[in-house]
């Protein structure tokens, strides 16, 4: 896997834009920091960490998805020979 690192002002303004990314990002660190203060034993700590990257993944194909659909919508909007899905005009085969 390529590691892409980007400044820390883009990594902000990403999140900034991406506010359920962002949410979940600050629950991680929230377990990793222990704010709650009942995270004794490492099986704990794996436990819940692991829940909070399961999430954060779903967030992030969840966002990606609807990044794509968009995309992909303004491209067929912006091209005349693709029709969007409408009814038909035909009646069918006369028999």
């Amino acid at each position: 896997m390529t590691t892409n690192k980007i400044n820390d002002e883009d990594l902000f303004r990403d999140l900034h834009n991406n506010a359920r990314l962002k949410e979940a990002v600050q629950s991680l660190l929230h377990i990793v920091k222990n704010a709650e203060g009942d995270v004794i034993l490492a099986d704990t700590a794996e436990e819940k960490i692991a829940e909070e990257l399961r999430r954060i993944g779903v967030v992030a194909m969840e966002t990606w998805a609807e990044d794509r659909v968009e995309e992909i919508s303004s491209t067929c909007e912006n091209e005349p020979s693709i029709r969007r899905a409408g009814k038909k005009n035909s009646t069918g085969i006369a028999r």
